[in-house]
């Protein structure tokens, strides 16, 4: 079934649901005051940057499929069908190496010992610069999607490295990192050309500040990530502050990163956060439920990694009435320890497939797009409208009733979803409801 990916949404859909006294100045959505008085109660325009953020991080992985890139830099948003997908434009493709091959992990076996497709720089196009005033660079890096980079992630906690003489010109030894994610980073024996990523991305934002230098707009830049993703962001973050990269031209790097887990050690995290206090704000957002952003853990890593973030928003999926959270995954949260270990091994299915719906991106923006605060339950509508749909994109954590199928997008007809306002199984959709936006209720 063929769309017209032009009109087509599968994203946050333009409609405000909520309202704000007074709106925040676009240096305060990026963390210039450090998001304070903008978390709790959730403001609304830093919401929908947070979801336009984490829309630029999901096409990723809806673009990278079978472990190759599917679409072209000059209709990449238009072929992941991206809401306003006219307002960007990819100037740049991002290459890296899995990196597990340098870190001990020694394999002969291509999907290891290869370059993969790691992510991209976009910017806003002209007409929406010339109405904002400023032009708005994205970078976005994707989150693990092969099996040199689940190697990568696992085995590199125990190669942490120091940064002195790699990201830091002196030979800092107390400030390091996830060995893994560093070597991914900045090795250039294995991408093709022999560039690291790291200096794929100096260039790209060198020739950004030249090609718009001495225009009537501001440079802003902003760096976003998800899970693997996240943890790039917040090094390539660090990497372009401490080095100079940015310049006098952007004033300062927003990192918002979604399930990061831990980067490096304390020292690593004075650094960004207290050296570079004024240049770095980094914003993450996260599920409660999910694992990934406490590891590695100290046990399996020998130095101790800690969180490296400038503010966090913490919500929790269990509180949307939409999901489908097993028993098994409360009663395995509500055990002691040595229960829970004597029941691991019989309910090991159920706490994987729930270990990866608590870490799906998706399901983490639906319930951002809904959220209503800690202490308070789910609203009855929206603050920002976002279909249901995009939940089981890549997973099957929506509650059957809701009759969306799991898994749909990795099919070429989308298993019979059409996008009209919103994804809906075709057989759910009327004629004459197409002028309507309809939001399945829960029970």
């Amino acid at each position: 079934m063929e769309t017209n990916t032009n009109n087509a949404s599968t994203q946050v859909a333009a409609y405000k649901l909520g309202n704000t006294s007074s709106s925040p100045t676009w240096e305060e959505i990026r963390g210039s005051n450090n998001w304070k008085d903008l978390l709790e109660p959730l403001n609304l325009e830093l919401r929908e940057f947070i979801l336009r953020c984490g829309d630029f991080c999901e096409a990723t992985y809806d673009a990278y499929m079978k472990e190759s890139m599917n679409f072209p830099e000059s209709s990449f948003f238009n072929d992941v069908m991206l809401q306003n997908a006219p307002d960007y434009q990819v100037r740049y493709f991002l290459y890296a190496p899995s990196g597990s091959n340098i870190i001990g992990v020694q394999s002969t076996k291509s999907e290891i010992n290869s370059t993969h497709w790691i992510g991209y720089v976009a910017v806003t196009t002209d007409d929406v610069s010339k109405k904002t005033g400023r032009r708005e660079i994205y970078v976005v890096w994707r989150g693990t999607d092969n099996v040199g980079e689940w190697i990568t992630n696992l085995f590199g906690a125990l190669h942490s490295k120091p940064l002195g003489g790699s990201l830091i010109e002196s030979g800092n030894k107390e400030v390091t990192v996830h060995g893994g994610w560093l070597e991914m980073y900045t090795d250039e024996k294995v991408v093709t050309g022999g560039i690291s990523v790291r200096k794929q991305l100096h260039n790209a934002i060198q020739e950004l500040k030249q090609e718009y230098e001495g225009r009537e707009e501001k440079l802003s830049l902003v760096i976003t990530g998800h899970s693997l993703g996240g943890a790039l962001a917040t090094l390539s973050a660090f990497d372009l502050v401490e080095n100079k990269i940015i310049g006098d031209h952007i004033p300062g790097v927003s990192a918002i990163v979604f399930s990061c887990p831990n980067v490096g050690n304390e020292a690593f995290r004075k650094r960004v956060l207290e050296t570079h206090s004024k240049q770095i704000k980094i914003l993450h957002v996260k599920n409660v439920r999910d694992i990934v952003p406490r590891v590695p853990f100290v046990l399996l890593a020998p130095h101790k990694f800690v969180t490296t973030s400038t503010s966090e928003l913490e919500v929790d999926t269990w509180k949307s009435p939409y999901l489908e959270t097993s028993q098994e995954q409360h009663k395995f949260q509500s055990k002691g320890v040595i229960e829970n270990i004597l029941n691991v091994i019989e309910h090991l299915p159920y706490l994987i497939e729930g270990a990866i719906d608590q870490h799906n991106l998706e399901a983490l923006l639906h319930v951002v797009a809904w959220w209503n605060g800690k202490d308070k339950e789910f609203d009855k509508t929206p603050k920002v409208r976002r279909s249901l749909a995009l939940v089981n994109k890549w997973s099957n954590y929506l509650k059957d009733e809701l009759r969306v199928p799991a898994r749909w997008w990795e099919e070429k007809d989308k298993k019979g979803m059409v996008p009209v306002l919103e994804w809906v199984p075709k057989d759910q959709w009327p004629e004459w409801a197409n002028i309507f936006l309809i939001l399945p209720k829960p029970n």
